[in-house]
């Protein structure tokens, strides 16, 4: 049996399969809303802000023999010194509040040493 239909189906299956193979056309950019500025001169001040750190171009390590706040200072940078000579004067408030504590302290040392000169010596009794 002969199929009528037979000549056209091999054409049939072949377009289909050739419409596949074609590239599609690439989408359009879609249409962004852009915002506009007109520069002009003005009084707008131009102000920058930057994250920074503010550290003393030269830094000197120094000690103390006592605490307390610089209350004066009595040279500048470059003056010549002698020895012996006051550089600055340091607020007492730190200092007498060290003195009371050490007082304290030596008080009451002086207590505990004499409570346990009197139970050495009524132990020994």
């Amino acid at each position: 049996m002969h199929d009528p239909m037979r000549p056209y189906l091999l054409p049939l299956l072949i377009v289909p399969v050739l419409l596949a193979c074609s590239k599609v056309p690439p989408a359009a950019d879609p249409v962004r809303a852009v915002r506009t500025v007109t520069v002009q001169s003005g009084s707008a001040a131009l102000q920058h802000e930057y994250p920074a750190e503010v550290r003393a171009r030269i830094e000197s390590r120094l000690a103390f023999r006592v605490a307390g706040k610089l209350v004066r200072r009595m040279v500048n940078v470059g003056d010549v010194v002698a020895a012996g000579q006051a550089l600055a004067q340091i607020d007492a408030t730190d200092l007498n509040a060290d003195i009371h504590a050490s007082a304290g302290y030596r008080a009451n040392l002086i207590s505990v040493l004499t409570q346990r000169a009197v139970t050495q010596a009524l132990a020994q009794a």
